[in-house]
């Protein structure tokens, strides 16, 4: 039966047409002559019957799904409520404004699906099709990012939260831990060194978490050194490096590389940076201590 393409289709589509004998060409696998012959003629056949095998077997639903669109007058605000329902149920996962822009994208294609089920194009529901695509986002946002695609602000304001969420354990230099002490310093995220004196607790991150938090150097680098101009961590021990050499009884090595964050004031099991520099962040949320 034959079928009707909607106008500005062709326009949308990027023809590779098959070309000269003994070019290469869209079919450039060594052994593609015996199936598919060596001619024009031969593989422009191949290409056509392709052509008409999809129409029958996997049909046109992008040409209904366009009509069923072109006659709903109220699709725009349909679509703007598909993607005010996805952004709402993925607010949980956008912690800052690129997650929130990678969230959109997928937001816009629940959108076309929430459209396409609703016009008895797709086979689908609605719900479970919100569950693949939140399943998707939150694959996403797991994945580490390019700094290119966050601002100075974007890069220090998720670092301040995953602060709230590390492991944090209490320390001493001096003295030595028991079993389950021990235990608690080497599953930690971090250690708070005990304040000495007059002298402010200090955070210390074990250098080979920041690694696997940002493992990608060029963000790294980029971090340190914002986190450095708004005094949020300390200068490292010299030029060429960010982290102190720190001692710990009760670590093995008892020696190791650390960044420190700058001064932060404790309170209880709530640790809060005294620096007037976390952008619009005012503190570190709660940490869990052990």
């Amino acid at each position: 039966m034959p079928v009707d393409h909607a106008c500005g289709e062709e326009v949308r589509l990027l023809e590779l047409a098959a070309i000269s004998e003994g070019a290469d060409d869209i079919f450039d696998l060594a052994d593609n002559e015996k199936s598919l012959g060596s001619s024009v003629e031969d593989r422009r056949a191949v290409v056509e019957k392709i052509e008409r095998d999809s129409i029958a077997n996997q049909g046109v639903a992008h040409v209904v799904f366009l009509e069923r669109l072109m006659e709903d007058p109220a699709a725009a605000d349909k679509a703007q409520g598909y993607v005010e329902e996805f952004m709402t149920a993925a607010a949980a996962m956008l912690r800052d404004r690129s997650a929130g822009r990678i969230a959109s994208e997928i937001a816009s294609a629940y959108a076309g699906a929430g459209l396409a089920i609703e016009y008895g194009v797709l086979p689908w529901t609605t719900g479970k099709t919100l569950a693949a695509l939140l399943t998707c986002l939150s694959y996403i946002l797991k994945q580490p990012r390019s700094s290119a695609d966050q601002s100075d602000d974007e890069i220090v304001t998720e670092f301040i939260d995953r602060l709230g969420k590390i492991n944090i354990a209490w320390a001493s230099k001096v003295s030595k831990p028991g079993p389950k002490k021990r235990r608690a310093l080497e599953e930690a995220d971090a250690i708070i060194m005990r304040a000495r004196g007059d002298r402010a607790s200090r955070l210390c991150i074990k250098a080979k978490r920041l690694r696997e938090w940002y493992p990608v150097g060029s963000m790294r680098t980029r971090l340190l050194r914002l986190l450095v101009s708004r005094e949020i961590m300390e200068v490292g021990r010299n030029s060429s490096t960010s982290t102190r050499e720190l001692q710990f009884a009760g670590l093995n090595p008892v020696r190791g590389p650390f960044y420190v964050v700058a001064r932060p004031r404790i309170e209880g099991a709530k640790i809060v940076n005294a620096s007037e520099c976390l952008c619009s962040t005012t503190g570190i949320p709660a940490c869990r201590l052990t």
